[in-house]
């Protein structure tokens, strides 16, 4: 089993700066599922590099920094199927 306590104390060691001797593991986990969140990795993949029982968990903390990601989802879209269609243009067609 890892020492937490022994693995903060090395990295406090490794990094000189005196901004970053301040930060604790808790935070680094944070900063480092912030970074994954940002670059657009997947809530399963973050869940499991987080050690979390699920996705779930993530999502519950996390969730909120995922709001980019809807809009990217919408620009695959768009450029897949073109334009998005408004109701009116949907019955026009039926």
């Amino acid at each position: 089993m890892v020492d937490l306590r022994e693995v903060e104390c090395q990295a406090r060691i490794c990094f000189a700066d005196s901004l970053v001797r301040r930060l604790s593991l808790h935070a680094w986990r944070h900063i480092h599922a912030s970074q994954l969140i940002a670059s657009g990795i997947d809530v399963l993949t973050i869940s499991r590099r987080l050690g979390h029982g699920s996705p779930s968990i993530t999502l519950n903390v996390y969730g909120h920094l995922f709001h980019a990601s809807d809009d990217k989802a919408a620009a695959i879209f768009e450029a897949a199927v073109g334009a998005p269609v408004t109701e009116r243009e949907l019955l026009r067609t039926n």
